[in-house]
């Protein structure tokens, strides 16, 4: 029974009593669902970083996106260049140590109907809860780039931007 006002008390129905459990279930279990997004299978996760913008006007792109998975043991970085167009997009292996990720990119360009090696720079990530400072100095002047989180990645989303052109 439950009082509704001085003097007037109501009987609850089953289907009070449901939603008013199921409600309480969901406030305990949404965080951890929303906290499991990231998850994209057994074991793996990633992360994706970006700063890239497009120019409705022209249709170029600019800026860096980098996706990070975890699969046990392994990790690997998905990073893409835009430009104008998108670049890049191949998995290189990265090493993990504590907030910062270092690994090597091989930019690569089709040559007389074969894949080439153009060149490699070495990156290094400083990994942040809402963002990553991606650097390098193997381009001469250090390089610098700060790409934000992206909360909810459409799952293949850093490797279709590789062909975006």
């Amino acid at each position: 029974m439950v009082r509704i006002a001085k003097g007037f008390y109501r009987w609850r129905g089953l289907a009070e009593v449901i939603m008013r459990i199921a409600a309480r279930l969901l406030t305990v279990v949404a965080p951890l669902l929303l906290a499991g997004c990231a998850a994209t299978g057994q074991g793996r996760t990633t992360a994706v970083y970006s700063n890239v913008l497009f120019n409705d006007e022209s249709g170029d792109a600019s800026g860096y996106e980098m996706e990070l998975r975890q699969d046990g043991s392994t990790a690997t970085v998905l990073l893409v260049l835009c430009e104008g167009g998108c670049h890049g997009g191949a998995s290189s292996p990265v090493v993990i140590d504590g907030d910062k990720a270092s690994f090597l990119i091989t930019r690569k360009m089709l040559s007389g109907g074969r894949m080439v090696e153009m060149d490699s720079a070495r990156y290094v990530a400083q990994i942040a809860p809402d963002h990553v400072v991606l650097t390098s100095q193997d381009y001469g002047d250090e390089f610098e780039a700060r790409l934000e989180r992206v909360r909810r990645p459409r799952p293949g989303q850093t490797a279709d931007l590789a062909n975006y052109n």
